[in-house]
């Protein structure tokens, strides 16, 4: 009979001691947490405190954000932001020319666009300052690109009527530009700058005889002709007639770009 009482006392006093360990391990634990996050500059949150990370998702929750899937992304694409701009506001800030006005923006296959610069020292890189040689100015030209190009093969190039004055500092061999440009590209025929090669958007600038970008881009775009459009109906129809007479069916659209047919008959 003493025997099991001390073995029950003994087997209580064992039971006691681990409850004791396991409250002592628990509070060295978060001791040592708090220690941590003490060394890291991570706030410090209180038992009773949530975790900021799942308080913030119990807000998302909240104003039903429940998941962040594409989805979403795609339906705020088109918002504003918090500033009042739409994210599309970014690209087309992109084609507003600084020193370039452009007789037009969006012309017709065809039609001549005239390109004027206002070549001022504030416009100009400081990297194209220190290259430039004023004293050739009768060389310069204004070349064309696709738009936004990555690199620097012109499409074309004609000669600049460069007027003004400009004086280089003795000092930084910096010149102070006070000058203009001009020059018309006559030739925008769909022949000489076909869609299917170089898209519908050109980038004109202003570069010395060596090819280094004093002023620019100017960006305009061109569109189809009406009869361009009427001959691209044409075939349409013709398409469309050979379908019926073989008795397959065929949806009819009026103009194709040319990058869409060569695609289309791949």
């Amino acid at each position: 009979m003493r025997f099991h009482v001390g073995g029950l006392l003994f087997t209580s006093a064992l039971v006691q001691g681990a409850l004791v360990n396991r409250g002592d391990r628990s509070k060295l634990y978060a001791a040592r947490k708090r220690k941590l996050a003490r060394q890291s500059g991570e706030p410090i949150a209180a038992a009773a405190e949530e975790p900021v990370v799942r308080r913030n998702l119990r807000s998302l929750q909240g104003i039903g954000l429940k998941t962040l899937d594409a989805g979403a992304l795609k339906k705020n694409k088109g918002k504003r932001r918090s500033d009042g701009k739409k994210n599309s506001d970014t690209t087309a800030a992109m084609d507003v020319p600084v020193g370039v006005t452009l007789s037009d923006t969006e012309v017709e296959y065809g039609t001549p666009v005239t390109a004027t610069f206002d070549i001022k020292t504030a416009d100009v890189s400081l990297d194209a300052l220190q290259r430039i040689n004023v004293t050739k100015s009768d060389d310069w030209e204004v070349c064309l690109y696709m738009r936004m190009q990555n690199n620097d093969d012109s499409i074309l190039c004609l000669p600049a009527d460069v007027k003004g004055e400009a004086t280089v500092d003795e000092a930084t061999g910096i010149p102070d530009l006070d000058m203009t440009a001009e020059v018309t590209l006559d030739n925008t025929s769909a022949e000489t700058l076909p869609e299917a090669l170089y898209g519908l958007g050109f980038d004109v600038y202003l570069q010395d005889e060596n090819g280094v970008k004093i002023i620019g881009p100017g960006t305009f775009y061109l569109s189809p002709t009406a009869e361009m459009i009427a001959a691209a109906d044409e075939e349409v129809s013709a398409r469309e007639t050979v379908h019926v007479v073989k008795g397959n069916h065929f949806k009819g659209k009026h103009y194709t770009s040319p990058i869409v047919a060569m695609k289309a008959h791949k």
